[in-house]
């Protein structure tokens, strides 16, 4: 069997590195020889990512060597062993605990979050959106987050991107949700999900704001921080479109669908909890759900739709149009 070490020394040393350069490989080689094994290796601590896939079978036979100091919990359903060895998702798992614990951050750490948000990490590793082979020139998300979180000298300073990820995403879970993973509030959840991802893959130089604000059971989202029409948005036609037409009949889904392009300030209710959502001076696009929900337009042209509670709807200035369900209330001029 060829000796790795003993070879790797020989190399250095006919390269011109000297005797005192690789005193501690040559320390390794004489406690090897001495002692058998693995020569320190009592002093190695692992810390894994719960699920990844050098923890199981067949990959556990052999010995591992170090001991396990941590193993990450999270919620990943549908994610597989090789995407949960990820380094890039180690790192911010620990990042993330670090701003958490350290203050950094009001939120909990991003492992913890994806317990509340089992669609998360799937979307993370989704390679439909922002998940990208590390040995191309496309940036891939968790990197973009990692990188940005602690800096990189000569390019840019730490930004604290992670942390304010984690905050986004803690919005979300904040709103609450019914039925995460069920049709079709799986949409729903999903959509709102791939909307923060694209938010912070598109903050390509710097952090510059987060995507969501809490609304009580629901989440506000700034459309204009992805440019472009409707196909832009990642996430829109496989989850968001799907959720809207499988709530409204065909001609409310064309006027929703036909002025959205135009609204750039989103109010989302989630469906759990009752929502509370003022516009102000841009076009707002308010989407209720079942509980009692109460909407207040701007000061442009807004749409306003209820669900099935006993919603207070308010248009303001401007030429609003209000439903409730399928059906229009209001469609005022100003």
């Amino acid at each position: 069997m060829e000796d790795v070490a003993a070879n790797l020394k020989a190399d250095l040393l006919a390269k011109g590195y000297s005797e005192t350069d690789l005193s501690g490989l040559t320390n390794y080689l004489q406690l090897r020889e001495a002692n058998g094994g693995i020569p320190n290796s009592n002093l190695v601590t692992n810390i894994n990512v719960q699920g990844e896939f050098l923890s199981g079978f067949p990959w556990n036979i052999p010995d591992r060597i170090g001991t396990t100091v941590l193993d990450i919990a999270h919620g990943a359903a549908g994610v597989s062993g090789t995407e949960l060895h990820s380094q890039a998702l180690l790192t911010a798992f620990l990042l993330s605990n670090q701003g958490a614990t350290g203050g950094n951050s009001s939120s909990p750490p991003l492992n913890e979050i994806s317990k509340k948000l089992p669609n998360l990490l799937g979307l993370i590793f989704d390679k439909d959106l922002f998940a990208n082979d590390t040995d191309t020139d496309e940036r891939n998300l968790l990197e973009h987050l990692v990188r940005h979180q602690a800096g990189v000298p000569g390019q840019f300073s730490a930004d604290d991107m992670l942390i304010h990820f984690t905050n986004d995403m803690q919005d979300i879970v904040t709103a609450g949700g019914k039925d995460q993973d069920q049709y079709p509030y799986i949409n729903l959840n999903k959509a709102l999900i791939a909307f923060g991802l694209q938010a912070y893959y598109e903050q390509k130089a710097a952090f510059t704001q987060e995507a969501f604000q809490n609304i009580g059971g629901g989440v506000r989202f700034d459309r204009a921080m992805i440019a472009g029409d409707l196909n832009a948005l990642k996430g829109y036609d496989q989850y968001f479109h799907a959720y809207l037409s499988n709530r409204f009949n065909n001609d409310l889904l064309s006027v929703i669908e036909s002025k959205l392009p135009t609204l750039p300030d989103w109010f989302i209710g989630t469906g759990t909890n009752p929502v509370n959502g003022v516009a102000d001076t841009q076009s707002a696009f308010m989407l209720g759900d079942t509980e009692i929900d109460q909407f207040i337009g701007g000061s442009q042209d807004d749409l306003i739709i209820g669900g099935d509670g006993s919603d207070i709807l308010e248009g303001n200035e401007g030429s609003d149009t209000l439903y409730s369900g399928n059906d229009i209330l209001l469609k005022r001029a100003a």
